[in-house]
């Protein structure tokens, strides 16, 4: 379904449901920015994940567009039994389990650093150091510790910028299942730097 943003505000349409053929049709759509978001019913396994929602081959899920009054016919959503997922595990200094700290994984792209952007990720390790994050859309990302988290600003250039100077890089292709292990380096600007060990 489309959803409306305007600056930081989000207003969902009704609801579409697609057709035996695939196509869907949702009515009553003003102008306005859109992202367009789709989910299927929980039927076990595989569990297909949303894969991407283009209008004319642009990315319509991470970067709200612009639809006018006419309508748009050129939507294509698809999904995938294989979604990406990153995982590993977050060791301190002296090679313990860190689950004080957060992992954040932000796209090295500021284009996605916007309200719901799937490619903007946080969490927190288990007891064991071990973490999992999985459906980030294929891309490169920066991954850092925090040992503080302001989730509602993590789509936030000005809270971004300073983190992500010391964070590493690594890509994640269609489908690929990455396990990266980390070890804290050190404090560095008020978060903890991770190098791969």
């Amino acid at each position: 379904s489309p959803v409306q943003t305007t600056g930081s505000v989000s207003m969902a349409s009704p609801p579409a449901k697609a057709n035996a053929d695939g196509t869907f049709v949702v009515n009553g759509i003003g102008p306005g920015r859109y992202r367009v978001t789709a989910n299927l019913p929980s039927t076990g396994t595989p569990v297909w994940t949303l894969a991407s929602s283009t209008i004319g081959g642009v990315d319509a899920i991470d970067a709200p567009l612009e639809i006018g009054g006419s309508d748009v016919s050129n939507v294509v959503i698809t999904f995938t039994d294989h979604p990406t997922e990153l995982s590993g595990s977050l060791l301190d200094q002296a090679g313990r389990p860190a689950p004080q700290y957060f992992i954040l994984v932000v796209s090295t792209n500021q284009a996605f650093w916007t309200p719901l952007s799937r490619r903007n990720r946080a969490v927190r390790p288990g007891t064991t150091g071990t973490f999992k994050i999985a459906g980030l859309p294929p891309g490169e990302y920066y991954v850092l510790a925090l040992d503080d988290l302001e989730q509602n600003r993590i789509y936030n250039a000005d809270y971004l910028n300073p983190l992500v100077a010391n964070a590493i890089k690594l890509t994640l292709a269609a489908g690929e299942k990455k396990t990266q292990d980390f070890k804290i380096a050190g404090l560095a600007a008020g978060h903890e730097r991770v190098r791969r060990p």
